[in-house]
C-alpha cells in the first residue's frame, strides 16, 4: 500500500483564465478606464466591471460594463484567420441576459495577447443564436483593444437603457408640518360641577361681563379646565371646596393614557380659542375630524392675509371662485384650511398642520359640493402647493403682532426642518405624467386649477 498522500493542486487552466483577467486589465487601463476584477471567493458569476471615464475631464461616469472572461492557450473552434466560434453554457447566457446592466464576453488567448468582445445581450436577442448557445466572433471588428472603446462606451449609455450619468445630487430642506408647542398654561384645575351640558354651562359663562374663555371641558361630573377656577367667575359654577390643581406638565408628560388624553382635550379647546381670535371658524362634517378655516372679511366676503414666503405677500384665504363660462356668477368661496392634531415625541408636544380647502356658498354656509370640490383640488394639487400652505400657516400661528395678546397661552415656533442630501424635482415627476395629467399639474394657482374641475 502507497504512503503517498495527495496535496491540494491548482490546475494550469487556473493560470490561463487569471492570465485572461490581467489582459483585460491592461487593455482596460490602456483606454484610460477602470477594471475592477471580482474576488476568488465571489466568482460565481462576472469576472470584473468596467467603469468609464471620460478621459478629456478625467470624471468618472458611473456607468458600468459587466464583463465575463474566458481565455483559452488552444485555438477556438472553427477558428480561421478571420473568425473564430466560442460556445456557451445554457446556464452561462441565462445569468447573463439577467438585470439591465450590459454584459461583455471577452474570449482571450493571452499567450498571444488576442482578445475578442460583444455584447451577449445583444446578441442573444436573436433566437437562432439563442438557440445555437454559440457566438461567431469576427476578428476584425470584435477585437478588444483601445479602439473599441467608442463602441464600448455606446454600449454603456444607450438612449433607451435607462443608465446614465447622474447629475450631483441637489440638496434639499425638507419642511415638515410639526410646530414645536413653545408654551401652554402652567396650570390644570379640575372641581365638580352640577352643570352637565356644555352648552348650558357656556350660556351660563356668557351672561357675565367678560367671557373667561373656552379652554375647559365637562367629563364625570367634573370640569377641567386650564382657567383657574378659584377666581371669577368660576367660584359660581363649581363646587369650590372641590378645586383641585396640577401642574400641567405633569399632565403633558404622563404616560397614563387617560391623563394625556385629558391634555390634549385641553389644548384643542385653547387652540379654538387661540385661532377664534384670529378669525378663524370650525367646521365639524359628521364624517370626519374638524377643520379650521378662515372666516369671511368684515368688508367683503373675500380676505386678504400676509405672510412671509420668499419675500412678504399677501394671499387670497378666501376667494370668490367664478365659473369658467360665465365670470359673473360666483360659484362657491374657497377658504384656507387646516386640520389639527396634537402629537408628542419624547417629552415635547406639537402641532400637526394638515393644509386643506374649505368651500362654502357665501362665504359661511358650506358649499353642497364641498367634498367633491375638495377631492378634485387635492389631487391635482402640486407638492410645492401643498409645501407653500405649510409654510402659509407656519408664519400665520407663529407670528406675533399688536393684534396678538401677549398672555395668550399657546405659543408655537417654526416648524421643523430636516437637511436632505437630494431632492426630486417635480419636473421629474410631470415627465410621467400622461397627458390630461400634465395639464392640470402645470396650473400651479390654486384657483386656476379649481376652474378645471
Amino acid at each position: 500500500m502507497s504512503s503517498e498522500t495527495k496535496g491540494k493542486k491548482i490546475l494550469p487552466t487556473s493560470f490561463t483564465g487569471h492570465k485572461g483577467v490581467l489582459l483585460i486589465d491592461n487593455i482596460v487601463t490602456d483606454m484610460g478606464w477602470l477594471f475592477t476584477p471580482t474576488l476568488a471567493h465571489t466568482d460565481g458569476g462576472v469576472d470584473g466591471f468596467i467603469e468609464i471615464r471620460r478621459n478629456e475631464t478625467s470624471e468618472l461616469t458611473n456607468l458600468i460594463l459587466q464583463v465575463q472572461s474566458k481565455a483559452t492557450t488552444k485555438e477556438w473552434t472553427a477558428e480561421t484567420t478571420d473568425s473564430f466560434e466560442f460556445r456557451c453554457s445554457e446556464s452561462d447566457i441565462n445569468y447573463w441576459l439577467q438585470g439591465n446592466t450590459p454584459v461583455i464576453l471577452i474570449v482571450s488567448r493571452p499567450s498571444s495577447g488576442d482578445a475578442y468582445w460583444v455584447a451577449v445581450k445583444d446578441y442573444f436577442k436573436d433566437l437562432a443564436a439563442r438557440k445555437a448557445k454559440k457566438v461567431r466572433f469576427d476578428k476584425k471588428t470584435n477585437r478588444f483593444d483601445v479602439n473599441a472603446a467608442p463602441r464600448l462606451f455606446d454600449l454603456a449609455a444607450p438612449v433607451d437603457s435607462g443608465l446614465y450619468s447622474e447629475p450631483p445630487p441637489i440638496p434639499e430642506e425638507l419642511l415638515s408640518n410639526l410646530l414645536p408647542l413653545a408654551r401652554y398654561p402652567k396650570h390644570l384645575y379640575l372641581a365638580f360641577t352640577d352643570y352637565r351640558d356644555p352648552a348650558k354651562l357656556d350660556e351660563q359663562l356668557r351672561e357675565f361681563e367678560i367671557h373667561p374663555g373656552r379652554e375647559w371641558f365637562l367629563k364625570e361630573e367634573k370640569i377641567f379646565a386650564f382657567h383657574d377656577l378659584r377666581g371669577h367667575p368660576w367660584r359660581s359654577v363649581v363646587d369650590v371646596g372641590t378645586i383641585e390643581h396640577f401642574d400641567a406638565s405633569e399632565w403633558a408628560i404622563s404616560d397614563d393614557i387617560e391623563r394625556r388624553r385629558d391634555f390634549v382635550r385641553l389644548l384643542n379647546q385653547a387652540l379654538r380659542g387661540f385661532l377664534g381670535a384670529r378669525g378663524i371658524w370650525r367646521f365639524a362634517p359628521k364624517e370626519s375630524a374638524p377643520i379650521y378655516y378662515f372666516a369671511p372679511g368684515r368688508d367683503e366676503v373675500e380676505r386678504r392675509e400676509s405672510w412671509e414666503g420668499v419675500v412678504d405677500a399677501d394671499r387670497y384665504v378666501v376667494k370668490a371662485i367664478r365659473a369658467k363660462k360665465d365670470p359673473t356668477r360666483i360659484v362657491c368661496y374657497r377658504h384656507q384650511a387646516f386640520r389639527p392634531r396634537f402629537d408628542r415625541f419624547g417629552s415635547s408636544w406639537y402641532l400637526v398642520v394638515e393644509p386643506t380647502y374649505h368651500f362654502t356658498r357665501d362665504g359661511e354656509m358650506p358649499s353642497g359640493y364641498r367634498e367633491e370640490y375638495l377631492s378634485g383640488l387635492k389631487r391635482i394639487e402640486k407638492n410645492q402647493a401643498v409645501s407653500n400652505n405649510v409654510r402659509f400657516w407656519e408664519s400665520f400661528l407663529t407670528r406675533q403682532d399688536l393684534f396678538v395678546k401677549p398672555n395668550e397661552s399657546l405659543v408655537f415656533s417654526r416648524a421643523l426642518r430636516f437637511d436632505a442630501d437630494f431632492g426630486i424635482s417635480e419636473e421629474a415627476w410631470l415627465a410621467k405624467a400622461d397627458s390630461e395629467e400634465t395639464e392640470r399639474l402645470a396650473v400651479s394657482d390654486v384657483d386656476a386649477q379649481l376652474s378645471l374641475l
